[in-house]
């Protein structure tokens, strides 16, 4: 794999924005039963000298109007969410109208070489 490719693919990983789950409800009978589950998973930067995010680690996401919504983990900045992230949770999830102007959700994959981490929003 070129260096070009790898650069391309390490961007997009760092961009990425996954929409997981279904929308609305199965038909009849027992699928239609079942709750929907909806989950985000959020691409995040890493900030340097801060504590490293582990695998399964509770996050708090709080947007306090700068320009990324802002990642802290055991209570302490640890990164922002990509700019897709950002655009999602303000637009979609409105997360600056909550009264707390934060949601929770849980790391789930760690790439400290890219400085990147991934976190999963679960039933918001």
């Amino acid at each position: 794999m070129g260096e070009g490719t790898k650069r391309s693919n390490a961007k997009s990983y760092r961009q990425q924005l996954a929409v997981v789950g279904t929308e609305g409800t199965f038909g009849g009978g027992l699928a239609g039963a079942l709750p929907v589950v909806e989950e985000i998973v959020l691409s995040c930067k890493h900030i340097p000298g801060t504590p490293n995010p582990t695998v399964g680690g509770r996050v708090d996401l709080i947007d306090r109007g700068q320009p990324a919504v802002e990642v802290f983990y055991t209570a302490q900045k640890i990164g922002y969410v990509g700019s897709a992230g950002t655009t999602i949770l303000r637009t979609e999830l409105k997360i600056q109208e909550l009264p707390s102007k934060h949601l929770t959700g849980t790391i789930t994959k760690v790439n400290l070489t890219l400085g990147s981490f991934t976190v999963l929003l679960s039933n918001y």
